[in-house]
């Protein structure tokens, strides 16, 4: 825009630079140089520069009497105009009186202090406004919602017919921005009706794949997929698999396949086709990554199919699509196992980024209800031990945030005492406490098992080996000396408050096993103390107490536990036999060690308080001390 680029700029300065002496009425050279430089211009030249930039909006330009010349204000435009223009640009639109009579029924429709009759009555004069033009206005952003009060407000056949109207329409419904609402009400309502239900899934098949891979379409195929019951849901997911597929229906006695094992069935049916139906699923898979539809979980329980279904090597290499939305993927079970097994695939780069991804919600996802197997998972087959203390564990030791507002607590918790209380964020713990060789079966459930299960892949030579190379032991062993500090202090500070925890309870019993002579003195200590008895009569306390106890009897070296309670709590052991439950604790002493059964058999006060029990009310525990007595 440097004026001295422009022709008739150069025309001037040439014919003042030829006839200096001329009283022609142009710009000097001297102020022509100033503006290249951008630092003074002429008025009329400036106002002639800036007319010739679009979109430009010139300074305002100081006169010679030091006033400012300022653009005249264009005159402003009362509201009411505009607002009669809006007006006038709507009615020339079809259908506009029928928009505006139901806008004014819908209005008085949605009040909440309308009373049953009157909602009745007003939802009748919509159904009556807007029938036989629902197509037309279920399309436009102000009507839609119209069409939604109907489905919402009207009677079974007001439904019926309104789904009826709409049903060739529906595929394109679903992918438009407010239309696919009207969508939405009628997966919610129309549900129940079995025709209706026929109607909705006759209008979505052969869709599937292309909503589902839609920003706005993938709501719709979510809700179906929630509301449909197994069967029309089966035939509709099977499209993901490839249209052919869908084309044979479940018998209507068939039981319903499970979600998770559709394409399992499918393979073994068609075991000529894998490839194919891997790679087609596959690319359905990636479409949804690419457009960033992780957060649904019909896309989760695909993407488990898949890597399920799959070979090590083709899960190995999908695994860097999918380990960049860890947090994405953790939402549903599902989504965590697929997560899971692509950790146990992948190379040592990708469970480094799936650590990164969690850094920072390490707490959070292992206390989730679904999410925390990805975060076992991970930790159970990452070599590199050093990077899981300091991106996952490390976070796991520091004290969780106090809630916005409150004041600090002075005595706080320790930090590893909600995830020992907890249901599933205990068994991290529960895994690298274990002196097992595997896993400790008895605390995880089947699936949890299948999933945590050992990854094997074959070689070069064609052997199956594991994908981790460092020993599973020697890991443990890492990871629990790291530990060790931090989780012999909560045992510590909370022995009593773990024992009355069911989850709790189990990690103290592995602690116990693992640490014996520190754990055995904080558990003396909790039951010497003033609130023991609560202990041995509390439900879920004895328990976890007589467990100890059977554990000191299994270790093969010994445990310190029966002969430090027996120094420090001996006088306990008279208001253990108060109750039955406590009499069981006693009875599971006694086994352990044989100190602990000469001294009750010696105790006559004790051998009398047994034999007068055993015959009374709740008597199983008593019943059970003196047969460990007898023998």
């Amino acid at each position: 825009q440097n004026p001295l680029h422009n022709s008739r700029t150069l025309y001037y300065c040439l014919l003042q630079l030829l006839f200096p002496s001329s009283n022609v009425k142009y710009p000097p050279v001297s102020p022509l140089i100033r503006c290249a430089s951008q630092t003074a211009f002429s008025i009329e030249h400036q106002e002639t520069r800036y007319r010739t930039i679009p979109h430009f909006k010139p300074p305002n330009t100081t006169m010679a009497d030091g006033g400012v010349k300022r653009k005249a204000a264009s005159p402003a435009v009362p509201s009411n105009s505009k607002r009669a223009l809006k007006k006038e640009r709507q009615a020339s639109r079809p259908n506009n009186d029928v928009v505006e009579s139901s806008k004014s029924v819908w209005n008085e429709l949605r009040k909440k202090e309308n009373s049953k009759e009157r909602v009745r009555e007003l939802a009748d004069e919509l159904f009556g406004i807007v029938e036989g033009k629902m197509g037309e206005l279920a399309k436009k952003h102000d009507a839609s919602r119209v069409i939604q009060a109907v489905v919402q407000f009207g009677t079974e056949e007001q439904r019926a017919a309104t789904l009826k109207e709409l049903v060739d329409d529906i595929p394109e419904l679903s992918k438009q921005q407010y239309s696919h609402f009207i969508v939405l009400k009628m997966l919610k309502y129309c549900m129940k009706d079995q025709a209706c239900r026929k109607m909705l899934v006759k209008a979505l098949k052969n869709n599937v794949v292309k909503l589902a891979t839609h920003q706005v379409g993938a709501r719709v195929v979510e809700v179906y997929f929630q509301e449909l019951p197994g069967r029309d849901s089966e035939i509709l997911r099977r499209e993901f698999f490839g249209k052919q597929y869908s084309m044979f229906t479940p018998s209507a006695n068939a039981t319903a396949t499970p979600v998770c094992d559709l394409l399992k069935c499918l393979l073994e049916e068609h075991a000529d086709k894998k490839a194919s139906i891997l790679a087609h699923v596959l690319g359905v898979v990636n479409k949804l990554i690419e457009k960033k539809l992780l957060d649904f979980t019909y896309t989760q329980e695909l993407i488990y199919m898949y890597v399920t279904c799959a070979s090590a090597a083709e899960v190995a290499d999908f695994g860097p699509s999918l380990v960049d939305h860890t947090l994405h993927v953790c939402s549903t079970r599902p989504g965590a196992s697929a997560l899971a097994w692509v950790a146990a695939y992948a190379v040592a780069k990708d469970r480094k980024r799936v650590m990164k991804a969690l850094k920072g919600y390490a707490r959070s996802t292992l206390m989730h209800g679904d999410a925390y197997i990805a975060v076992i998972r991970v930790i159970q087959v990452t070599d590199d031990t050093v990077s899981v203390q300091k991106m996952l564990l490390n976070e796991l030791l520091r004290p969780a945030p106090a809630p916005q507002g409150s004041e600090p607590d002075p005595n706080p918790p320790h930090p590893l005492l909600d995830i020992a209380m907890s249901k599933n964020a205990s068994k991290l713990l529960l895994m690298l406490l274990s002196n097992s060789d595997g896993l400790p079966k008895q605390y995880f459930d089947p699936w949890e098992l299948d999933v945590l299960a050992p990854a094997l892949m074959k070689n070069e030579s064609g052997e199956l080996v594991p994908t981790s190379r460092k020993n599973p032991s020697t890991r443990r062993a890492e990871l629990r000396q790291f530990l060790k500090d931090d989780v012999l202090a909560m045992v510590s500070k909370h022995a009593a408050e773990l024992a009355k925890d069911k989850a709790g309870g189990k990690v103290l019993v592995e602690a116990l096993k693992c640490y014996d002579v520190e754990v055995s003195s904080s558990i003396a200590t909790a039951l010497g103390g003033d609130g023991a008895g609560e202990l041995f009569d509390d439900p879920t306390a004895h328990l976890t107490l007589k467990r100890c106890f059977l554990a000191c009897k299994e270790a093969k070296d010994g445990s310190a536990l029966p002969g430090t309670f027996l120094k420090g709590s001996w006088a306990k052991v008279k208001e253990a036999l108060g109750s039955s439950r406590g009499a069981f604790v006693v009875s599971a002493l006694c086994e352990a060690s044989d100190e602990a059964k000469t001294k009750v058999k010696g105790d006559k006060a004790l051998m009398k308080l047994v034999k007068e029990k055993k015959g009374g009310q709740q008597a199983k525990g008593y019943e059970t001390l003196a047969k460990v007595l007898k023998d």
